[in-house]
């Protein structure tokens, strides 16, 4: 028997999204996603400043991790040579600008998967 958990964590989400966007040779640097944190009720905005192995990219992740312990309720902020972290500013970037984190359970079901679900009632 296989169990798999599908819950994702911030820092899961932005592993896996960032696995994908380094590999592919399009995307264009710096590359910066926007992720809403439950801790501080609003978003985040997460600058890679140029490409970077996944190994560095999780090293920066985990600076961000610790230096958020030694954070009292300040506003998050956090920066290094690859990564800079911050309260996400408004207006918002261009869409163009951003490469959007979706979420695959969150997409609407298609037309077969509807009228199957209709057929099914």
């Amino acid at each position: 028997m296989t169990t798999k958990i599908l819950n994702q964590t911030w820092f899961d989400r932005l592993r896996t999204q960032y696995e994908k966007d380094s590999q592919d040779d399009t995307i264009v640097f710096p590359l910066t996603y926007i992720l809403y944190s439950n801790h501080w009720k609003q978003d985040l905005s997460y600058e890679v400043k140029h490409r970077i192995t996944l190994t560095d990219f999780l090293k920066s992740l985990g600076g961000f991790r610790i230096d958020l312990a030694r954070t009292a309720d300040g506003l998050p902020f956090f920066e290094d040579q690859n990564l800079k972290i911050k309260a996400a500013q408004y207006p918002k970037p261009k869409p163009s600008e951003i490469h959007w984190i979706t979420d695959p359970a969150s997409e609407p079901d298609s037309e077969e998967e509807q009228q199957a679900k209709s057929k099914a009632k």
